[in-house]
């Protein structure tokens, strides 16, 4: 519905074949006035969940997806969408190969800061082990970092429903000439 308001931009996504997509650089300077508290509402995104079905589900139509990707800073929904079980695990697969991803990563502390315990060691002049025990320092695994990743993926920000109207409007006043 709103891509009459704002534009498309045409790209080629194979040789002869194009995709009309919203030119969503119209609508950056309109959503930056309702990305507050006052118009956003929270929204965690269920395992499988595409964005095409979250803004049917919020908003009552498919085309409306836009909304959700401008709202979360997504410049590429695709690939910055949350994974579901079976992308997730084909990631690793790709990323890690068959090598299990139990290697660390780095380590936190019991508040979840990342610390750096050959630092901590240095600082403290004990070893790297004793500076973990010390600092009581968990190991996160590069399964647990990327799940965390993903699963971070999944908290995002939505329009209010109750104000499409009114950014309608404003779009229709704005871009009347498109």
């Amino acid at each position: 519905m709103f891509t009459k308001y704002y534009g498309s931009v045409r790209y080629e996504i194979s040789p002869g074949v194009f995709l009309d997509i919203p030119d969503l650089t119209r609508m950056a300077v309109i959503l930056r006035k309702y990305k507050t508290a006052d118009y956003s509402l929270d929204y965690t995104i269920k395992d499988g969940e595409r964005i095409e079905q979250v803004a049917h589900k919020i908003y009552g139509t498919t085309s409306r997806w836009f909304l959700i990707s401008m709202f979360n800073d997504m410049l590429d929904p695709l690939e910055e969408w949350p994974m579901d079980q079976i992308e997730f695990y084909a990631y690793l697969q790709d990323k890690y190969g068959n090598k299990n991803p139990s290697g660390i990563v780095h380590y936190v502390d019991p508040d979840g800061v990342i610390v750096d315990p050959f630092g901590q060691g240095f600082l403290q002049g004990i070893s790297e082990d004793q500076a973990i025990y010390n600092n009581n320092l968990k190991p996160v695994t590069e399964f647990e970092y990327e799940f965390a990743l993903n699963e971070a993926k999944k908290k995002i920000k939505i329009l209010d429903p109750d104000v499409v109207g009114e950014v309608e409007q404003v779009l229709r006043g704005i871009y009347s000439d498109v």
